[in-house]
């Protein structure tokens, strides 16, 4: 850096922040805490991630030491420094399995409420034509001051229970999240997420007002939904505007269907009577592991919609595609590793994904039964994967979202490319 830059040390976290689900059904690595919350900021507001945040927060587990090296040992809290609650930035390098959107509850108050200041300033501008009149002010003001209440440093009130009107901070630990979830975070997630609605609404592309998934192999004639009210808006520009670097790698939906059915061999297939293959009849499967798939690209927000408003996938889709197209810096291809290093590395400027070659990870690879190759021959024939696609719309929706990750990935080599090279 110039003698004008003190550059900033970034850290490193892995799996360290916690999911939200709708439900406590299934498990997930990073462990998982309720949250009904259908918008981004109502998820940053009604379901923050508890101060002190650990590894396995989801299962009530806690570092011990809070002075401990974040990064020193699984389960320690990834509140590392650069990211603290009271700090204006967030200099933290990011992996784990959540989905798109886990950011929201726990990056810093303060970087929160810039975007909350740039996205309604912004919004409203656009509905008034230009003019400098906020349009509704007092949601926007409702949910700025909501905001500051996640800050510690700030002794703000988080909120108020309906137990004899108590007073409740942001919670501290998961046990803490879960003792006032009912009283604090279900009644905040309602009113959030419809100030945040209000103040948006106008500016969110819709499934039935864009075009979607018209000429890349989605059926144009089948509706999949009966009535309008199963689609919901995009919030696919907000996660586009929130000051973060994401990166992803895809799959192509058939091999990937073969490995997770060898994955999950032993758990769901193994023991079931007549002896199930990866060309029986039964491929119910296919639609939950393709469903998930989506739910990831999607957004943690998507869960809930899904699960309790019975929200069409396809309208779940349409944000997958928009956050394929916009929310991504980096769209890598699973079979081209190597090129997705690069990318990140030249797209990056803090990171060097060549280094530490010799390092090596656990084993995670699908075990390559005896009839893996047959599966793998079958599954990527195209007369195979259209009998597929027309039974089961997830899998139809997530090869159409490949496709279009495969096209992102391609225009962003070419961008990179024009800066020097890969």
């Amino acid at each position: 850096a110039g003698s004008n830059h003190t550059p900033a040390r970034g850290y490193f976290c892995n799996s360290g922040h916690s999911n939200r689900r709708p439900t406590l059904d299934g498990r997930t690595f990073e462990g998982h805490l309720l949250c009904e919350a259908t918008t981004p900021l109502g998820r940053t507001i009604a379901c923050p991630e508890p101060t002190e945040a650990s590894r396995y927060q989801g299962l009530g587990v806690v570092a011990d030491n809070a002075n401990a090296d974040a990064n020193s040992k699984a389960g320690k809290r990834c509140n590392v420094p650069g990211c603290e609650l009271d700090s204006p930035n967030c200099h933290q390098v990011y992996v784990g399995h959540n989905a798109i959107g886990s950011e929201f509850h726990w990056l810093p108050p303060k970087v929160m409420h810039r975007f909350w200041s740039f996205v309604s300033r912004a919004s409203s501008t656009a509905a008034d034509d230009g003019a400098e009149e906020q349009q509704h002010p007092d949601d926007i003001a409702y949910v700025e001051r909501a905001i500051r209440t996640l800050d510690p440093s700030q002794k703000k009130v988080w909120c108020r229970s309906s137990h004899r009107g108590r007073a409740a901070f942001r919670p501290h630990t998961a046990e803490e999240y879960r003792s006032v979830y009912a009283q604090c975070s279900k009644p905040l997630a309602s009113s959030v997420d419809g100030k945040v609605m209000e103040v948006l609404k106008s500016q969110l592309p819709h499934p039935l007002k864009h075009a979607f998934a018209g000429s890349d192999g989605i059926s144009k004639n089948r509706p999949p939904s009966k009535s309008d009210h199963d689609y919901g808006p995009s919030w696919s520009p907000l996660y586009a505007a929130l000051p973060v670097l994401r990166t992803t790698v895809v799959r192509e939906p058939f091999t990937w269907l073969v490995s997770k059915y060898f994955w999950h061999w032993n758990r769901f297939f193994k023991n079931r009577n007549p002896v199930h293959t990866c060309d029986s009849d039964d491929t119910g499967w296919m639609d939950e592991f393709a469903t998930e798939y989506i739910l990831k690209l999607c957004g943690e927000d998507c869960y809930v919609r899904h699960a309790l408003r019975d929200e069409s996938l396809d309208s779940l889709a349409f944000q997958a595609e928009g956050n394929l197209r916009h929310g991504f810096a980096v769209v890598g291809l699973v079979n081209e590793t190597d090129i997705f290093y690069d990318m990140v590395t030249k797209r990056v400027g803090y990171l060097n994904m060549s280094l530490n070659p010799s390092v090596t990870g656990q084993m995670h690879s699908t075990s390559k039964k005896g009839d893996y190759a047959a599966c793998q021959e079958l599954y990527a024939t195209s007369a195979f994967q259209e009998k597929i696609m027309a039974k089961h719309r997830p899998v139809e929706l997530l090869k159409h979202l490949f496709s279009v990750a495969e096209k992102v990935n391609r225009f962003q080599m070419r961008e990179l490319n024009q800066c020097g090279g890969l």
